[in-house]
């Protein structure tokens, strides 16, 4: 009961984002630019972004996504390329899987990346791992 009433809460204040986790996948929702956030919002969303996704996975794979130089370690780049293959499975994205690719962003993270249509809802968060699909540019 007091995670829905701090959910209403949070709910009806000022709070610029939305986190909603679901089983493994955590989905996000900004509000208001993050430009326009205070040093309070970020830092509170930054913990709450953090608690979602340790409650989405279990803590071995917790303690293989959160180490330092985590892109170097085979273990966790192995671990990724498994997440792809089942967000590939999940969401039926077999016909453009040669385009769903690995990178590397700041912090070592490595994320999952791909065009998406326009109306394409993915989560922020999937099995630990940043999604990064981007919209295709259309040519002219």
């Amino acid at each position: 009961m007091g995670n829905l009433f701090a959910w209403i809460f949070k709910s009806s204040s000022n709070v610029p984002y939305r986190l909603t986790r679901v089983g493994h996948q955590v989905f996000a929702e900004w509000l208001r630019p993050i430009e326009s956030w205070s040093d309070k919002d970020q830092d509170d969303y930054m913990a709450e972004l953090r608690s979602a996704v340790r409650a989405s996975i279990d803590e071995p794979t917790w303690n293989l996504i959160s180490r330092e130089n985590r892109s170097d370690h085979e273990e966790y780049q192995r671990y990724v390329r498994e997440v792809r293959e089942k967000l590939i499975e999940e969401y039926s994205l077999q016909e453009i899987g040669e385009q769903l690719g690995i990178g590397l962003y700041h912090g070592g993270l490595l994320v999952l990346s791909w065009p998406v249509e326009e109306g394409g809802t993915y989560p922020y968060y999937y099995h630990g791992v940043q999604l990064k699909p981007y919209k295709r540019h259309m040519s002219s």
